[in-house]
């Protein structure tokens, strides 16, 4: 395969994943579906795992951008084993695609109504192992979720339909508080 098929291969996916999304709008089944179908192509690519542009990624650090035109992106995402990624949220829908490995996925909905600085109640509303090519999808308000790799060599596909918001809340489920950062700060104040 030559290199400029195995380029419009991603660009022929990005172009079935945005008609999906306009096909799907705000109906998260039609879309969840949609996303599916799209990105089969993509994700039966043999070298897939070796293609992409290193992206300075929020929580993790092997992260390539597929596909960003600023309105989507697609990035190919490594979770460490045992990796948790606390509840969080992203003011965006975002779509996680297990490609290899073990992934547990949990969405939360806040029922507390946001008046008390530093608290905050989560009530899970899904949790649970995401097997290879099965998809996770946040949408807001809905949009607070946790992951955690089950495996070594955990990739996920990470579709996003815009630009996450600069700053996001963090939430701690155990000691009902959250908190305001921006991820980086966040990843530098816990350490690697």
């Amino acid at each position: 395969m030559s290199e400029t098929s195995k380029s419009a291969t991603v660009r022929d996916c990005a172009r079935t994943v945005i008609a999906a999304i306009e096909r799907g709008g705000n109906d998260a089944g039609l879309l969840s579906a949609g996303l599916l179908e799209a990105t089969r192509p993509l994700l039966a690519r043999p070298d897939l795992l070796t293609i992409g542009v290193k992206r300075p990624a929020n929580h993790i650090d092997n992260s390539k951008y597929l596909y960003y035109d600023g309105a989507l992106s697609m990035a190919l995402d490594q979770i460490p084993n045992g990796k948790f990624i606390q509840p969080h949220d992203h003011g965006v829908w975002e779509a996680l695609i297990l490609l290899n490995g073990g992934l547990h996925h949990a969405v939360y909905e806040r029922t507390d109504d946001g008046s008390k600085d530093g608290f905050a109640v989560l009530e899970t509303i899904e949790d649970r192992d995401l097997a290879n090519g099965e998809i996770a999808l946040v949408v807001p308000p809905l949009d607070i979720h946790s992951f955690t790799a089950l495996e070594d060599k955990t990739y996920i596909l990470t579709i996003v339909g815009g630009d996450y918001k600069p700053k996001r809340h963090y939430y701690n489920v155990e000691y009902q508080s959250v908190v305001v950062s921006t991820p980086r700060a966040l990843r530098e104040a816990s350490g690697p």
